[in-house]
């Protein structure tokens, strides 16, 4: 967590992980843990799906998709079957090669805001195959309105964090993953948005600002 200064006081900020853990009750048979494991990953990407509408973001999902393909599979099922032995379905993003860590945070941030729109859901899906769910349902509302450490924003096409480093003269650096833009590539009027969303700390994130903005359903993503 970071500290900093606002006109209202003192603010504490989070960060996100590159991994989003689904503690349930551990239970002796687990045969049917890889696939629970796979349909619960696909009913929260429907629900991220519908709820991304620019390019640069659905990009993202796209990424994730395929980390979801080669990552996990290449673990294989007994993996899934021992960690939900222990309790716990585990769905990491973690980039290997370094060259998607804005990416990979992003994908958990928004399978963790979609656990909340569709809990319930989730819940009983767990429970058709004998487990309870015991991560509590996350309070979307609050996250999308909780300052963070590294706050998104959407500029040259690419999703960006925006990153506090004290020597900059605005307080922050740009940054962007693959081939993504650098800072002195961004326009005056994208510049003039990465400031105002650094200073709010908030998400700019398509997924927070629907949040925040209140357009958002409360079971999306029925199909794809």
């Amino acid at each position: 967590m970071l500290t900093f200064a606002a006109p209202c006081g003192q603010i504490t900020v989070v960060s996100w992980d590159q991994r989003l853990t689904l503690n349930v009750t551990p239970k002796a048979d687990n045969t049917f843990a890889w696939r629970l494991f796979w349909d619960v990953w696909e009913r929260l990407r429907r629900g991220m799906s519908a709820n991304l509408r620019r390019k640069p973001c659905r990009s993202v999902l796209t990424y994730a998709t395929i980390q979801a393909q080669e990552h996990w599979v290449s673990y294989g099922s007994s993996y899934i079957r021992d960690d939900a032995a222990r309790g716990r379905f585990t769905y990491f993003f973690n980039d290997e090669q370094g060259n998607a860590d804005v990416y990979c945070q992003v994908a958990t941030h928004w399978m963790t805001l979609t656990l909340g729109l569709l809990y319930d859901e989730v819940e009983r899906m767990f429970r058709r195959r004998g487990y309870e769910l015991l991560t509590p349902r996350p309070d979307v509302a609050a996250l999308a309105r909780t300052p963070v450490k590294e706050p998104l924003f959407v500029a040259q096409k690419y999703v960006n964090q925006l990153v506090p480093w004290p020597e900059s003269p605005s307080g922050w650096y740009m940054r962007a993953d693959l081939s993504g833009p650098s800072e002195d590539r961004l326009t005056a009027e994208e510049r003039a948005h990465a400031e105002a969303v650094f200073a709010s700390r908030l998400c700019a994130c398509d997924y927070c600002e629907r949040l925040r903005a209140g357009s958002l359903g409360a079971s999306p993503g029925a199909a794809s």
